[in-house]
């Protein structure tokens, strides 16, 4: 960042809703143009055993940090940066929508 209010400050991040993990990837899914997602749910333990062992390769797609990012519910109520960063919130659906571009195959 090159603002210098932002200097030696740390921000957490987070949007104008709060979502769950299913909910964002439906979201994303949608933003692929897909008509719905397929979700296995797992015991959390067995997920985490399968990211120590399989997280090192790029296929597997979860880590044993984003696990644990996930069990703390990151969350923030602090919204105070929007105004200190000028930036307009925006509910997580038309950001990604922007980012993702829908599949040949729904």
């Amino acid at each position: 960042l090159e603002m210098p209010q932002t200097i030696g400050k740390t921000y957490e991040i987070g949007g104008p809703e709060k979502i769950t993990f299913d909910r964002m990837l439906d979201l994303i899914g949608q933003a692929m143009g897909k008509r719905g997602v397929r979700k296995i749910h797992l015991p959390v333990g067995t997920m985490q055993t399968l990211a120590r062992y399989l997280g090192k390769y790029s296929f597997f797609p979860v880590t044993t940090d984003q696990i644990a990012m996930l069990l703390s519910e990151s969350t923030t109520d602090d919204l105070s940066y929007f105004k200190e960063l000028e930036i307009t919130p925006r509910l997580f659906a038309e950001g990604i929508s922007e980012y993702i571009k829908p599949s040949k195959k729904p």
